[in-house]
């Protein structure tokens, strides 16, 4: 009886004192409209933009008539209040994504990505991931769970 007494408080304090996942929060400089940026902290690289709706169509458009396989999910990534949110790493080798004029890549590789992070080439490329991310309530403040 002893033994499942410790074997219960082990499991419960184990429950209550795990490792939270590490939060960031990024004081958001003043971004132009439709031109995507890249934010650092630690080792830590996000990119982000406020599209208008106009832009936001155009992007659409742009990707759906670059992509050839037209019978997959084309849907936008979701934005919140038209600000997109992702992790500036390419998804298959990790490496830094460069903002381009009309597209994003990834550094070492062939990988691009529309300004919407979705791949131009969902063969040999996934799209670019979306954390988990939250605004305060003037936009000035992101924070990255």
């Amino acid at each position: 009886m002893l033994a499942f007494a410790v074997i219960g408080y082990v499991l419960i304090d184990f429950s209550f004192n795990q490792a939270r996942p590490q939060s960031y929060q990024f004081r958001l400089p003043e971004l132009d409209t439709n031109t995507p940026v890249l934010l650092k902290q630690g080792n830590l690289i996000i990119i982000i933009a406020h599209y208008d709706q106009q832009s936001l169509s155009l992007i659409n458009t742009e990707y759906l008539s670059a992509t050839s396989d037209h019978s997959r999910d084309q849907s936008m990534p979701e934005h919140y209040q038209g600000y997109f949110v992702a992790m500036g790493y390419g998804t298959l080798s990790g490496c830094p994504i460069q903002i381009e004029t009309t597209y994003l890549r990834e550094s070492c590789s062939e990988a691009r990505y529309d300004r919407l992070g979705r791949s131009l080439d969902k063969q040999r490329f996934p799209d670019l991931k979306v954390p988990q991310y939250t605004f305060n309530h003037d936009f000035s403040l992101l924070t990255i769970e």
